[in-house]
């Protein structure tokens, strides 16, 4: 059974089959590759053939190297484009393509669930920001390129990055280099952003952190915090409808393993080294088989804890069929200058499976965090479904109240309150928030995995505010 899973990806994958991170301090015999390349403008803009998204819109890919090419899709904000932030997108998986945030979360336009047509998305984040969706690492969705030239690394995978924003921003949109600009990530994002951000020498004004996978071991850990309410700590989630709780067994046996599992990953977060990370993940799958058992047909939605599983491995409709559906139709291959025989995927399955052999995916994020709060002072927004059964609210509190930073003991003092948005009847509550200096964490009510396409509203004033747009 645990094999199956290892390749289980969308926003992230399952725990005891998802670990990922950046090896910095040991020296694993690799030496990090920084390719050679030759820069063209690739710049093409788009009227609303395939995406009727209100604003100026162009599609593009950046070459980085002999068959390695970055696609963006860019939009302009709806609100005052000339002066509004800019903020850069990626999901996760790793091997989750970006078009599942443009077309099924928070993009101008949203894909039928039929797959054949697009309609426009009143709750964009468009709204506040003008929005530049990344596929990458190199190699996934419509960045898609042969094995051998995949990036291989979290390191390559943030050479990357800062080559493609060095041709965006100066060569193709250079107005946008002196506006502030945020860097956006859902669930293996919580790896891709911190570690990118932390390495560049690019300022950026905040990252914002959805479902983000930032600790494995810790994931896996809050899982019986999460599906065993009797046994709760420090967090109880007021929820309308409470999640399918696993039984006493099943809660006896994660309460046996919690200790072994709780010692290993604290020594995994204290050295960053790669054999003691991956002794944490290997421990705590003991926590997590019982709940990994479980998702089957009929049983466990891992995404979405209100929610049965339909067919697994990603048991409910997450965006990726309706998605690869409409980026394969003819016409749009075409409007967006794609061979007639490409085939793009929402999900590089392969892609995902390479990525959980690398020695990278055993480690945390949470030293590039660190780094960003004391070193660089950029600012942290970290978002969460409360109905999150892979990465839980309880291991995000317990994540950002361990997290050494100067501001670690005030932070963790705060109580969390209550936060409200505006709905069509007044105030509305949207969950629970705690911040202090830097960083805020918000969780969000009746949300999965994918807390801004389950709550759009709620995610897009929390964007506004965040951007000071609202």
């Amino acid at each position: 059974m645990a094999s199956f899973w290892r390749s289980l990806a969308v926003g992230s994958c399952l725990p005891a089959s998802c670990y990922g991170s950046l090896i910095l301090s040991r020296d694993n015999g690799q030496t990090p590759l920084v390719r050679e390349s030759t820069y063209s403008q690739d710049l093409s803009s788009r009227n609303e053939t395939v995406c009727d998204a209100g604003s100026r819109q162009w599609t593009g890919h950046v070459p980085l190297g002999k068959g390695r090419n970055m696609f963006y899709w860019y939009f302009e904000s709806l609100v005052r484009p000339e002066e509004a932030p800019l903020v850069i997108w990626t999901n996760g998986g790793p091997g989750g393509s970006s078009m599942l945030g443009a077309f099924f979360e928070i993009g101008p336009c949203i894909v039928s669930e039929a797959g054949n047509t697009t309609s426009r998305n009143p709750l964009s984040w468009t709204t506040h920001a003008s929005m530049l969706f990344i596929d990458q690492p190199i190699g996934v969705g419509l960045s898609a390129t042969a094995e051998p030239l995949f990036a291989n690394s979290l390191i390559e995978g943030g050479i990357d990055v800062d080559k493609f924003l060095d041709v965006f921003l100066t060569d193709l949109f250079p107005e946008l280099s002196d506006r502030p600009i945020h860097f956006a990530g859902e669930s293996f994002g919580g790896k891709y952003v911190p570690v990118y951000t932390a390495m560049t020498r690019r300022r950026f004004e905040s990252i914002i952190l959805v479902d983000p996978s930032i600790d494995p071991a810790l994931q896996d850990l809050s899982m019986y915090l999460h599906y065993c309410p009797e046994k709760r700590e420090r967090w109880e989630v007021e929820k309308s409808s409470p999640p399918r709780y696993l039984n006493e067994t099943a809660c006896a046996a994660m309460e046996a393993a919690y200790s072994k599992c709780d010692k290993l990953r604290r020594a995994c977060v204290l050295t960053y080294d790669a054999d003691t990370c991956w002794l944490a993940a290997h421990g705590c799958q003991e926590v997590t088989n019982w709940f990994m058992d479980e998702i089957r047909p009929g049983g466990r939605d891992p995404y979405d804890d209100r929610r049965v599983c339909k067919e697994a491995p990603l048991c409910n409709d997450l965006g990726d069929k309706r998605t690869n559906i409409y980026l394969n139709l003819p016409h749009v291959k075409h409007a967006l200058g794609l061979p007639a025989n490409f085939k793009y995927e929402s999900i590089s399955w392969r892609f995902n499976e390479v990525w959980n052999t690398i020695p990278d995916i055993v480690l945390p994020s949470t030293r590039e965090i660190t780094a960003l709060l004391d070193n660089k002072h950029t600012r942290v927004l970290v978002i969460n479904g409360n109905n999150d059964g892979i990465i839980t609210t309880e291991g995000i509190i317990m994540a950002f109240d361990e997290l050494p930073w100067h501001g670690q003991a005030a932070f963790r003092r705060l109580p969390y309150r209550p936060w409200h948005y505006l709905g069509m009847d007044g105030a509305v509550s949207g969950g629970q928030v705690k911040s202090y200096g830097n960083l805020t964490v918000v969780t969000v009510d009746e949300a999965g995995h994918m807390s801004p396409h389950d709550q759009p509203d709620a995610t897009l004033q929390l964007l506004g505010s965040w951007l000071g747009r609202s």
